[in-house]
């Protein structure tokens, strides 16, 4: 008895030390780095009524996080503030891993309680300090919440798989339903766990089927049923399919980085190569599972050390990859999967099958600790705007009578900074010869962000960069601020590239209304 406390003591001290350690990571510099783009829009949508963030926002994305910012909000405003709930959800996201692990591992063959224990605790430190959990925990974004509670939804559905219960059932269902409402990437996580169930987990059953166990299934697909009703009835009310489909983000970047290489892929057909390696990875999943559900060889060559080692090696490539800034698209839908890839790691690490355990262990510290120095990188280093330093440049060296333009897609984050300073326009991408407009002796600002993606500047009216030069700029991370006063440019401005037309085409978080 006293050896199984002292055994229960040791795990929640290890719990309550990789949570402070996953803690500290998510704190620091949580309110010193100034509010991205994406994060200004999030605070402009959650301001908004909520008939309209309900029924009508044109944003691709379920309205939950904004709801839930909408409460932040009216307790306070600073960005560390804004900032906390996704930094508390990453480290509950922390502790979710461990009990997945615990739930998930526990049934499979050869799986003693020691090596279960070992590997969930394993899985939550990997999740602790990977630097793709750390990067989106500090963002005011739904990310990191969403990571939560996607295991939420899939530790509770298979805790009611294991031992069918009305509770468990309703505790799946009200996770699933905030997932859902948080972020379509939450259907990734509904996706994983009924493929866990349809290739046969837990396979050491799979000689016990009966007309119990068919009642089961059946019962299970009723839940689903349950789960994705009410958010489909939702999704065919709502703006949703008019804000899905607008041109795509992912279509624009995928074009610009295709016509960079070299490739003549235009956002059009950029839109039908997502579309089809989402086909593609949801056929690969099912073949993938049903070949599992068949095979004994391959769920065995599932647990050998060199899968392990395999999966070790995809997450120190996602560590790598949490630390490129402009890779928001892609590292977002990785943030739902990082959990099941550590758990799935750390139970090959801590496989009783590896020849050389000694090897196995350096494997794992090493990896802890790689991913530790690049966390404490990424929240150090890693910039990712300059958007005070901007609104100050601006409001010391702009004057009354200046015409101010920002471009739409920086206008909320923009807004959150300026207040109530001088009188300022966003600049629409469908209505830039609104800057034609501009009386000969204002001098006007135009302020924007600046990427492979999007360049305001260089998509200047030719009336209006025919009669303006550039008497003041500032160049800062990602931002420019230009000043135009009246003047015959010395030079003629070159035609803006192709890459930058499809640029105008992103969504403007200013259209709000879809109906």
């Amino acid at each position: 008895m006293a050896a199984r406390r002292h055994a229960v003591y040791s795990v929640v001290l290890a719990l309550v030390l990789i949570s402070l350690v996953a803690l500290l990571l998510r704190l620091i510099g949580l309110g010193s780095k100034d509010l991205w783009q994406d994060e200004g829009t999030s605070i402009y949508y959650a301001q908004l009524p909520l008939h309209t963030l309900y029924w009508s926002l044109c944003d691709p994305h379920p309205p939950g996080y904004y709801l839930a910012l909408r409460v932040a909000l009216a307790l306070g405003r600073s960005e560390w503030w804004i900032r906390l709930p996704s930094a508390l959800g990453g480290v509950l996201a922390v502790l979710l891993t461990y009990v997945q692990a615990r739930v998930v591992l526990h049934p499979l063959p050869n799986a003693t309680p020691r090596r279960v224990t070992h590997a969930a605790l394993l899985a939550a430190g990997l999740v602790a300090v990977s630097p793709l959990h750390v990067w989106y925990s500090q963002e005011a974004r739904p990310y990191a919440l969403l990571s939560a509670l996607a295991l939420a939804m899939t530790a509770s559905g298979t805790w009611w798989w294991l031992r069918p219960r009305l509770a468990r059932a309703l505790v799946y269902l009200l996770a699933s339903w905030l997932a859902l409402s948080l972020e379509y990437g939450a259907l990734a996580a509904w996706a994983l766990l009924n493929l866990l169930l349809l290739r046969g987990w837990p396979w050491g059953n799979q000689a016990h089927r009966s007309d119990r166990m068919s009642r089961k299934t059946r019962n299970w697909l009723m839940l689903q049923g349950l789960v994705i009703a009410p958010f489909a009835i939702w999704w065919l009310r709502s703006a949703q399919g008019a804000a899905l489909a607008r041109p795509s983000y992912h279509a624009v970047f995928l074009a610009v980085q295709a016509s960079a290489a070299g490739l003549g892929l235009t956002p059009e057909r950029g839109q039908w190569v997502v579309g089809g390696a989402l086909a593609l990875a949801v056929a690969a999943g099912l073949i993938g599972a049903l070949v599992v559900r068949r095979s004994p060889v391959v769920r065995s060559w599932l647990g050998s050390p060199w899968v392990g080692v395999l999966l070790a090696a995809l997450l120190l490539l996602l560590a790598v990859w949490g630390m490129a800034p402009r890779l928001y698209t892609v590292k977002r839908h990785l943030v739902v999967l990082l959990p099941f890839v550590a758990i799935a790691a750390a139970w090959a690490l801590t496989s009783p099958a590896v020849k050389r355990p000694h090897l196995a262990r350096g494997i794992t510290a090493g990896l802890l600790l790689v991913c530790l120095v690049l966390s404490l990188a990424t929240v150090l280093l890693v910039p990712k705007s300059a958007w005070r330093e901007a609104v100050h440049t601006l409001a010391s060296e702009a004057q009354p009578g200046d015409a101010i333009w920002v471009d739409e897609m920086s206008a909320p984050v923009f807004g959150y900074y300026w207040q109530d300073r001088l009188p300022w326009q966003p600049l629409l991408a469908g209505e830039l010869e609104a800057l034609n407009s501009t009386p000969a002796a204002e001098r006007v600002w135009v302020v924007g962000d600046v990427s492979p993606y999007r360049d305001i500047m260089a998509m200047l009216p030719t009336q209006f960069a025919a009669t303006r030069v550039v008497t003041e700029q500032f160049d800062l991370p990602g931002l420019v601020l230009r000043a135009y006063d009246t003047g015959v440019p010395a030079e003629s401005v070159p035609a803006p590239a192709e890459a930058l037309l499809w640029g105008l085409t992103l969504p403007s978080p200013l259209e709000i209304d879809c109906h």
